[in-house]
């Protein structure tokens, strides 16, 4: 019997994605403003979809053994309460090269806020 797994579902889905639908959309603007280019905004799904994937597979990497006994519901629920672990715990790294946009950002923030 064949087993298929959450990560070759996701894999499937981004291929489709990537070379049945993208060809298929227009590659010129198709609102009267000449802004919403649909192969462009695609693209931009297609990479936004392979950035997730990539960060579901860093925060699973035991996917096999630990999602194959979760329900879909469950395993998005997992995915969910993680992202938001990291996020909650994540720290700026103050010597990167956006330190200074941020620290300028945070000051705004806080005279218009005060």
């Amino acid at each position: 019997m064949i087993r298929i797994t959450i990560a070759t579902i996701s894999a499937l889905l981004l291929l489709a994605m990537t070379f049945v639908l993208l060809p298929l959309l227009p590659d010129s603007p198709v609102d009267p403003w000449q802004a919403l280019n649909p192969h462009q905004l695609w693209l931009m799904m297609v990479l936004i979809a392979a950035l997730l994937e990539l960060k579901a597979r860093q925060l699973f990497p035991e996917e096999d053994a630990e999602l194959a006994e979760l329900d879909p519901e469950e395993a998005a629920e997992e995915l969910a309460r993680r992202l938001a672990r990291e996020w909650v715990t994540y720290r700026f790294d103050e010597a990167s090269a956006s330190a200074e946009k941020v620290r300028a950002l945070s000051s705004y923030e806080e005279t218009k806020s005060s």
